[in-house]
């Protein structure tokens, strides 16, 4: 359900199926893996870098330029805030709530 915001509310039984699609995604690269790249995070929600650089530029997904010597910054993704974007969760303002949801993915 799209709540003309540009976010979305899950069901609960939609936000359960997403939880054991993160399971299944591999336990393993999940609790080794916490920051992502633009292309890491793409494969990570199964998309293109241009609709992450599009969820970041609208403001529907949280991200953290890092300030290297360069011309050229990377930009990071926590783990947590990729998850809080497939559940249509604001990464910048998770409730207590949200916030215990995500740690158990």
């Amino acid at each position: 359900m799209n709540t003309g915001h540009g976010y979305h509310i899950f069901d609960q039984g939609t936000i359960d199926e997403f939880k054991e699609l993160i399971i299944s995604i591999g336990e393993e690269v999940q609790s080794i893996q916490t920051w992502f790249t633009v292309a890491e995070a793409a494969d990570y929600l199964r998309c293109s870098k241009r609709t992450i650089g599009r969820a970041v530029q609208t403001g529907g997904l949280r991200a953290e330029k890092l300030k290297t010597g360069g011309e050229r910054g990377g930009t990071r993704f926590h783990r947590q805030w990729l998850d809080a974007f497939v559940l249509g969760f604001n990464a910048r303002r998770l409730s207590l709530t949200q916030k215990r949801m995500l740690e158990e993915l």
